[in-house]
């Protein structure tokens, strides 16, 4: 993500990341992410 804050959500638990942040995840969790800020997140 290149703006705000966004969630990643996975077996139970959660990571809040802002701008420049990378959150990795196991290949075989499924994720949910999610825009956590007020503001449309932009895609690229």
């Amino acid at each position: 993500m290149n703006e705000g804050p966004g969630q990643a959500h996975w077996d139970g638990q959660s990571e809040t990341g802002g701008p420049d942040s990378l959150i990795f995840l196991a290949a075989d969790a499924p994720p949910f992410l999610r825009n956590a800020g007020p503001r449309p997140a932009p895609t690229s």
